[in-house]
């Protein structure tokens, strides 16, 4: 009896101390077309209105979004009045860590810059929490798309980045919260001598993601997550999904089904008739962390203004629910 009493304490004093947040990652497929017919700013609306109302039926109450492809002004306004009181948007060159910002000792440096918030084409990243953001950085990738598919596929219009903030949980503990979006796969449109996985490029970056966290974050907890473009399904699993878990092995994400949970799917408004890619979207917690609760999130259709029933996205997000151990 005493030894119960004992466990029972240890684990009350543990549910005192521990720190539970809810994470969510979209990829909100906002691009700067013109004449785009995917109710691009609709959707950015609907998308602010279930976050700003907790009791909308597809709200599940997160702590911190973490969105991809916002890549228009006037989105990224849209979605940072969305009822967070904190959020990261950095500009190239604001508190930017690359190439150019090596000091003389050849380790890179954040560099405050003249410029503030992202404009158009820029990293398409954006990090909304409810948890104050101590410090921010952004890092863009060296290795990129292919300069002769420009007008092909648009990765070297964009820069794709990582976004790194340092958050303080409601308890005072700090932690690491990283947002990405790594370079796509093309052969799921394109065959023979046309096809461009980026197999390369992709597990090229991860590399670059994993130097950033080693120098900047370290030992310290850290949840990094967002449109990774690799995963478990046999259609998304490649070399970079490998090199993924050969970086991260102390990693882990949520339990789910490998092959039927899906965020890239034709079962999607917006992919209809394209092929089941399975989950391309994943948070990925430290081992200081429990990682569970896993499931999609803005996976449901919304009505349009025109009475169509459209989804917020052509992903489907991704939600986590990870203590702080």
């Amino acid at each position: 009896m005493r030894l119960l009493l004992c466990y029972l304490l240890i684990f009350s004093s543990f549910g005192a101390l521990a720190e539970e947040f809810k994470v969510v990652t979209l990829n909100v497929y906002r691009k700067p077309e013109i004449g785009n017919e995917s109710f691009p700013s609709e959707r950015m609306k609907a998308i602010c209105h279930v976050l700003k109302d907790k009791s909308h039926q597809h709200n599940n109450d997160w702590d911190v979004v973490l969105f991809q492809e916002v890549w228009t002004v006037g989105a990224r306004k849209i979605l940072k009045d969305c009822g967070y009181q904190y959020s990261v948007d950095i500009r190239e060159g604001h508190w930017n860590v690359s190439e150019k910002t090596k000091n003389r000792s050849g380790d890179h440096e954040p560099m405050p810059g003249s410029h503030g918030q992202e404009l158009n084409l820029g990293s398409g990243l954006l990090i909304l929490s409810r948890f104050p953001i101590l410090k921010a950085l952004r890092y863009q990738f060296i290795n990129g798309g292919r300069l002769t598919g420009v007008f092909k596929d648009g990765e070297r219009l964009v820069k794709k980045s990582v976004y790194l903030a340092q958050l303080q949980l409601n308890n005072h503990e700090k932690i690491w919260i990283a947002n990405t979006h790594l370079i796509a796969n093309y052969c799921d449109s394109e065959k023979g001598e046309e096809c461009e996985s980026y197999e390369d490029v992709r597990s090229k970056q991860l590399l670059e993601m994993k130097s950033v966290f080693d120098k900047y974050v370290g030992d310290a907890p850290l949840v990094f997550a967002g449109d990774l473009n690799t995963g478990e399904h046999p259609n998304a699993k490649d070399r970079s999904w490998y090199v993924l878990h050969e970086l991260f092995p102390d990693f882990s994400q949520a339990p789910h089904n490998e092959l039927t949970v899906s965020t890239s799917s034709p079962t999607n408004f917006f992919k209809t008739g394209q092929v089941e890619r399975g989950k391309l979207d994943h948070i990925f917690a430290s081992a200081d962390f429990f990682i569970g609760q896993g499931s999609l999130a803005f996976e449901k259709k919304f009505k349009s203004e025109n009475g169509m029933e459209i989804n917020y996205s052509d992903h489907y997000g991704w939600e986590s629910t990870v203590i702080l151990k």
